[in-house]
């Protein structure tokens, strides 16, 4: 919710939910009550800590702020990439704008081979800054929301009852929210 200046309160609901803290982490978001809003999707990150947040529910407040900026009715993203293109070899990966294709760039494995300029941005770490500070605000939106399509698909047919615990998962300790060592100790 805003005001047409500021945020005024955010909710957080969800279907699913990959781990039992994460539900706790939406009141993380009245952290972002007040801010200005503004046309970039990484504003929220000048307000508030991301590792103190659940990292889809704060680029989903990053997005929602965003589109209340603009004031559009409508920005929806489809995004699509092969199920285990991953390992592949190389494959494309798409993303289209309110049914307009926008983005299309060949990865091989987690990294970038064409177009440019993404072929040559920080793939792995600082894309997202990297895209904030380079790009047009929507080509950056646009490219962010690519980019965290694609990490996501890594997780794909990924079993998480092979981690009962959040803290057996140590590859991602302090990332967010659930991965804070105090809450993962009772994920």
């Amino acid at each position: 919710r805003h005001d047409g200046i500021t945020v005024t309160r955010f909710e957080a609901t969800a279907h699913r939910w990959p781990w039992t803290t994460c539900p706790d982490a939406g009141d993380q978001l009245t952290l972002l009550h007040g801010m200005r809003l503004s046309p970039r999707c990484l504003a929220v990150h000048d307000v508030a800590d991301a590792t103190e947040q659940c990292t889809h529910q704060f680029e989903l407040a990053g997005l929602a702020v965003a589109h209340a900026c603009r004031g559009e009715t409508l920005r929806q993203y489809d995004v699509e990439v092969p199920f285990g293109a991953q390992s592949g070899g190389p494959h494309r990966v798409l993303l289209s704008r309110n049914g307009v294709e926008q983005l299309g760039w060949t990865l091989d494995g987690p990294a970038c081979l064409d177009p440019e300029p993404y072929a040559s941005a920080p793939w792995r770490r600082g894309f997202s800054r990297w895209a904030d500070a380079n790009l047009p605000v929507d080509d950056a939106e646009a490219a962010i929301v690519l980019r965290r399509c694609c990490d996501l698909s890594f997780a794909r047919g990924a079993d998480l009852k092979d981690f009962p615990r959040v803290s057996q998962y140590t590859a991602s300790m302090g990332i967010c929210y659930t991965f804070q060592p105090d809450v993962a100790a009772v994920s």
